[in-house]
């Protein structure tokens, strides 16, 4: 397992060195893209094969796969957004500590709705308790949850309903509510 820690913080070390990273030119865009799904390629699956002994960080990887995938995807299109790169910048500090302590105490996805103006485009998990209790519970307040029903309330009279494409829209609305009534927010 260290040694293999030991290669992680070695692709850590060459993410952090990259030229793009250092001088912002989009020549090295696309490498820098490379050399980023390398280190989470290698990062999932070392989570993944000590997932027996410790399965949050495989847990938080996982969750985290496919947003730091899509956004690793942009740069390979010659485009990113200043919050694409700040959320890379949140997943390598993850990925880091990861390669660091065998552990990954914070992590950062997209927001599955953040499109809506008073919810951020982010979601932070933060690992709480102790193992084996642990779980990674999400920072999303109470003002947000409320604000997102009233914006998705307002957009569903506004397109008179809900339409087939907006699946997802509604069952955030509904995953929204059960929360609020349950609770579960920061």
């Amino acid at each position: 397992m260290a040694k293999k820690l030991k290669n992680l913080l070695k692709l850590h070390e060459a993410v952090k060195s990259h030229p793009y990273r250092i001088a912002d030119d989009k020549k090295y865009m696309k490498s820098y893209g490379r050399a980023l799904r390398i280190f989470l390629d290698a990062a999932l699956e070392h989570a993944d094969e000590n997932r027996e002994n410790d399965p949050m960080p495989c847990f938080a990887i996982d969750k985290m796969y496919h947003d730091f995938s899509a956004t690793i995807g942009k740069l390979h299109r010659d485009y990113i957004t200043a919050d694409g790169k700040i959320h890379i910048e949140r997943c390598i500090g993850s990925l880091h500590c990861y390669a660091e302590s065998g552990s990954i105490p914070v992590f950062y996805t997209w927001h599955p709705r953040g499109t809506f103006e008073s919810m951020r485009k982010y979601v932070r998990y933060t690992l709480e308790g102790e193992s084996p209790n642990q779980k990674y519970v999400d920072d999303i307040t109470k003002e947000e949850i409320e604000g997102s029903l009233k914006e998705i309330k307002e957009w569903v009279k506004k397109h008179n309903g809900y339409s087939i494409a907006d699946v997802h829209s509604k069952e955030w609305e509904e995953h929204l509510k059960k929360r609020l009534a349950e609770g579960k927010y920061k």
